[in-house]
């Protein structure tokens, strides 16, 4: 899921959970769900990420859409607190 707004940021989740299971060998066990966060999409020289798992997210905001997680204040947080 994603969502694109107005600030030129970009908000999606990747789940790495292992949803078959089948015989033979397996890739590792990885987290459930990683949070990746863009911002200044239209400006290359300006483009800067984080990548957050989705209870890092949790933790700070609470239970909020990736929607919540473009606002203005939230979007400076993530970019300029350290990372837990």
């Amino acid at each position: 899921m994603w969502r694109q707004m107005r600030r030129k940021a970009l908000a999606f989740v990747i789940s790495f959970e292992q949803i078959q299971m089948f015989t033979g060998e397996q890739k590792p066990l990885g987290p459930k769900q990683v949070v990746y966060i863009y911002r200044n999409m239209k400006d290359p020289a300006k483009l800067d990420y984080r990548e957050m798992l989705m209870s890092q997210v949790k933790a700070q905001f609470g239970d909020v859409t990736l929607n919540d997680l473009l606002q203005v204040e939230r979007l400076t947080r993530i970019f300029t607190e350290p990372a837990e």
